[in-house]
């Protein structure tokens, strides 16, 4: 929920719509997590988790030396590092469907006298080394930079000349065979990686705000919080040739609706050839197995699919325990270890009591708190559950985690009430954004909530009505009920959209637009969805 005085709009944006981020400290020992590994340091953490109760957002730390007081939110982008294996095995398994090819078959790349597999190159058993001999030293001082795809070819014509055939099929992590991996799986589908993945993964998934560092479209750059070693602030990573190796980036938001909908009954509209990345295919000789891309490792009697990331100044953990309905994305912004919070979070380790939390009843908070003359944050009970609903837009649960204070389920956002002497709540201030705004308590209902936009008739909005194929597996199926219009994407939510024309509407819940196109003879026709500086026209289907 982000709430400028004058103008609000939800600060929840995942990628093309995805469901809401939680800020709920409901799981406190997280957040304690988060702050001990910030210290007093310049570098910024940030934290989402899903489980039965939703998802949660927890963040800790400073944006940098330079500008300590600069907010870290959902929209801050962080190197994700060997995340990146994930998501290129995925645009693998998408170019084998194309192409007919299957994991066991040898890359074109390759020859019959030395063949390499998808496969091996997936699970690094490719008997590849980690980075080819011909690499150039360069230390820790942006690495792969100006390394195109042609050194990459040529270091692998060299490096399959001398492969011992021995090392083919025993585990040895290799960033070169994930650049190789990626590289020729682009090539099967007869473009570059980053365009691959962005129109075969990011684009299915939602993820609007994940790109390459170092690619033609790195469209998030200002809002990447500067990565630190121990000489201060790290030189970021661009990549090119290696970019399938640990190229991307990423938000708390985009890593939360990855998260969500890796979880959900959604992603069975994802790409059936993502499944098989799941399954195991490897040993390791250690604590872990190997799917395609995936390590996996047994914690709490359930698996987790995994992997951890490391660039230069930044790291990164995703862990998902589907059967338990479990997943968590740490990032920090130093050069220091985060899989442990990650692992420890999905052991249990970080639960808290509420027993030194005050006891309160939701009589103590219900009421109007206006922001604004026209902005009014409503507090309310429903169903035994305290709520507020900000003008114009969906309620949200509260969390108590602290005496008088509560998280929002579903925005990043905290708000803390105020009490006289004699114990009447008599206001509140919402956090949010590294801002804190007052608003004085007044009687519930006497303070109106108004609807925004303006009104159409069911008519006319009946018209808009159907579903409109933005990719190959992405639906935005837009629907009515009485005088309101929906938007739901695949795998996501369904939100109240807003006319402000008769062809032009606004989400309350995303910073996002949906204009509607018509034909000469006044029939809709498609639709366009405007986000993050986008534009993503999306044809109407014919049932």
């Amino acid at each position: 929920m982000n709430f400028p005085v004058m103008k609000t709009k939800l600060s929840i944006c995942l990628g093309l719509l995805a469901s809401a981020l939680n800020l709920n400290a409901a799981n406190t020992g997280l957040q304690a997590q988060l702050e001990d590994w910030a210290g007093e340091r310049p570098g910024a953490i940030v934290a989402v988790t899903v489980d039965e109760t939703g998802t949660h957002f927890y963040t800790a730390g400073t944006w940098s030396e330079a500008e300590p007081d600069r907010a870290i939110t959902d929209q801050t982008a962080f190197e994700i590092g060997s995340i990146s294996k994930v998501l290129t095995a995925w645009l693998a398994a998408e170019a084998l469907a194309d192409s007919g090819l299957s994991w066991t078959d040898a890359i074109p790349e390759s020859n019959e006298a030395n063949p390499l597999t998808f496969h091996q190159l997936a699970t690094h058993t490719s008997g590849l080394p980690s980075l080819p001999g011909n690499f150039p030293e360069r230390g820790l001082e942006n690495p792969y930079r100006w390394i195109g795809s042609d050194a990459v070819w040529t270091a692998l014509e060299v490096e399959l000349a001398s492969r011992s055939e021995e090392a083919v099929g025993s585990w040895s992590y290799s960033n070169f065979g994930f650049a190789v991996l990626g590289q020729s799986a682009a090539k099967l589908l007869q473009t570059d990686y980053e365009r691959a993945l962005d129109a075969r993964v990011l684009e299915p998934l939602g993820l609007s705000d994940t790109w390459m560092s170092g690619g033609a479209d790195e469209h998030g750059l200002d809002q990447l919080t500067p990565g630190h070693n121990s000489a201060g602030v790290a030189s970021r990573w661009e990549f090119d040739g290696y970019a399938p190796a640990g190229a991307w980036v990423s938000t708390a938001a985009d890593m939360a609706g990855w998260l969500e909908v890796m979880l959900s009954a959604g992603s069975a509209d994802l790409p059936t050839s993502w499944a098989e990345t799941w399954s195991e295919q490897a040993e390791t000789g250690g604590p872990d197995r190997m799917g395609y891309g995936w390590m996996i490792r047994e914690v709490g009697g359930a698996d987790v699919h995994w992997h951890g990331g490391g660039t230069g100044g930044y790291r990164s953990f995703v862990g998902v325990q589907r059967e338990t309905g479990r997943g968590i994305v740490v990032m920090g912004a130093r050069d220091e270890d985060v899989a442990v919070l990650g692992l420890g979070w999905l052991q249990g380790l970080y639960t808290d009591t509420d027993e030194q939390m005050a006891e309160w009843t939701a009589a103590d908070y219900v009421g109007d708190y206006p922001l604004a003359p026209e902005f009014v944050l409503a507090v309310f009970e429903e169903a035994g559950e305290l709520k507020i609903q900000a003008t114009g837009q969906p309620s949200f649960p509260l969390h108590a985690v602290g005496p008088d204070r509560f998280d929002l389920v579903g925005v990043p956002a905290t708000v803390s009430f105020t009490r006289e002497d004699s114990g009447e709540v008599t206001g509140l201030t919402l956090h949010q954004g590294g801002r804190d705004m007052p608003a004085e308590r007044h009687v519930a209902g006497s303070r109106q909530i108004a609807r925004p936009g303006i009104i159409l008739s069911e008519a006319e909005l009946e018209g808009l009505v159907g579903r409109y194929q933005l990719g190959p597996r992405f639906i935005i199926a837009i629907t009515r009920s009485g005088d309101q219009l929906f938007a739901q994407a695949t795998g996501q939510g369904n939100f109240p959209i807003y006319a402000e024309a008769s062809d032009a509407f606004f989400y309350e819940v995303v910073e996002a637009r949906i204009t509607f196109q018509r034909d000469d003879e006044g029939n809709v026709t498609a639709l366009t969805l405007h986000q993050g500086g986008r534009d993503m026209p999306a044809r109407r289907m014919t049932e």
